[in-house]
């Protein structure tokens, strides 16, 4: 754990790792958040873990980015770290999903023209 660094950083430092863990504490104000980490471990190629359902749980189910531990519970949360640190196959496939994931679903480019799309059909 690095604490806060750059965003400029962030790249490098994702590259270093092997896993992006999303922790939350279990409450309803998270459910519908979409950390911006989480981009940024897709974007990486990292597999993810959170501990929370919602929104951002939704995305790495959906993209097969990751896994998703019960909340509040340390042993589901270490016992997902240790899956992971155990099976560099699964790994590899989990990022390499949410990197593909990302691309097709989050790129701006594509975003850009959906919403000006979807612009010029309400001006209509």
């Amino acid at each position: 754990m690095l604490g806060q660094k750059p965003k400029a950083e962030m790249p490098k430092l994702i590259a270093m790792a092997d896993v992006g863990l999303i922790p939350y504490k279990n409450k309803e104000t998270y459910y519908k958040n979409i950390p911006s980490k989480m981009f940024d471990y897709l974007a990486g190629g990292i597999p993810i873990i959170i501990n929370l359902d919602g929104e951002a749980a939704r995305i790495i189910k959906e993209a097969q980015a990751g896994l998703v531990v019960k909340a509040d519970d340390a042993k589901a949360l270490s016992k997902g770290i240790l899956e992971l640190y155990a099976n560099k196959t699964l790994r590899e496939v989990m990022g390499r999903k949410g990197r593909e994931y990302a691309e097709k679903n989050f790129d701006k480019k594509i975003a850009a023209q959906n919403l000006e799309t979807i612009l010029k059909n309400v001006k209509k």
